[in-house]
């Protein structure tokens, strides 16, 4: 029998004017709210910037109204193509991925975005005219590496509703490899609505195996809310990722295992994820080095492979910049 994802969205909101970053008594009910607890600013700048925009005044706490994703939206997956090195290559990731060391393991994720305006990009020979252009850009823990069989993951997708027409959201999502059930799928998340140009950011914060708490921030909107979600699998901790995904049509999938056909990549043009940033079980001073994933198109007559999404390899402490490239 397999274990079902759960998660409870928060409703026990903090009060008007709860400010963890200057008043020490409502940071001390940080673990109360689900809330990130503050880094040390000296050991881990970056994830304290990021701790710190996530949380300053002014802000509003929502529930986050946590609805099972349509039918045909999008599900993320696992890279499609992977090659050994510091650049590789997938059908349907493109971005950055760190690598746990020693015997720590991430029990901590950050990053932040400004959501991007897309347009419609270049089709494959063959691609249904009616599939809409859709894009996904999140963080996540675990689920690159073949034996880990789970990935909480939030983030952005993007779509083209109809041509020339926009639309996107908030969404978190518990996958499990192998699954088929909806038991895996993502999550909208309504309370906090989004739109072109908004800043984003974004915490996973493992505070147990299979448990974790999801944060949300719009900082344009001033918008916080929090989920906490339990996995029928356990994460591991073995690695982090800030991605592009062609998520995949899980509507049109033919069982187990698949996740159905992916979705057309729309042109994001450009895209900074920055306030990237991990946390140890075991107390660590975290570097940035990071290895890449481009996303790469099979195109036939003739039969070849393009780059469609590119990462800068250009290790900027803490950043990532991905741009579209027209096959």
């Amino acid at each position: 029998m397999t274990t079902p994802n759960t998660f409870k969205d928060q409703t026990d909101l903090p009060p008007a004017g709860f400010d963890p970053v200057n008043k020490p008594a409502d940071r001390a009910k940080l673990e109360h709210y689900w809330l990130p607890a503050m880094p040390d600013p000296a050991l881990k700048p970056t994830l304290y910037e990021h701790w710190q925009e996530m949380l300053s005044l002014p802000l509003t706490y929502v529930a986050p109204q946590s609805t099972p994703a349509p039918a045909g939206t999008n599900t993320a997956l696992v890279p499609g193509q992977v090659a050994s090195g510091n650049l590789q290559s997938s059908f349907n990731w493109s971005g950055t991925f760190l690598e746990a060391n020693g015997a720590r393991s991430f029990a901590r994720i950050t990053g932040a975005w400004t959501v991007p305006t897309v347009t419609a990009g270049t089709r494959a020979p063959g691609d249904a005219q009616d599939v809409p252009f859709r894009c996904s850009i999140w963080i996540g823990i675990d689920g690159k590496k073949p034996f880990t069989k789970s990935m909480p993951q939030v983030g952005s997708a993007q779509w083209l509703a109809a041509p020339g027409a926009q639309a996107q959201g908030l969404w978190w999502q518990w996958w499990r490899r192998g699954y088929s059930a909806q038991d895996g799928l993502p999550y909208d998340m309504k309370g906090v609505p989004v739109s072109p140009g908004d800043r984003v950011l974004f915490n996973i914060t493992a505070v147990a195996p299979n448990r974790v708490w999801v944060n949300v921030a719009n900082r344009t909107t001033n918008t916080f809310a929090t989920v906490e979600v339990t996995g029928g699998e356990p994460i591991v901790g073995d690695t982090a990722e800030w991605i592009v995904e062609r998520p995949a049509d899980f509507a049109l999938s033919t069982g187990a295992g698949d996740p159905g056909p992916l979705f057309p990549l729309p042109n994001y043009s450009h895209l900074t994820i920055d306030k990237c940033a991990t946390d140890y079980s075991i107390p660590s001073v975290t570097s940035w080095v990071p290895q890449f994933v481009q996303m790469i198109q099979a195109f036939p007559n003739p039969n070849r492979t393009a780059v469609i999404s590119k990462p800068s390899t250009i290790a900027d402490d803490g950043k990532v910049e991905l741009r579209y490239q027209a096959p």
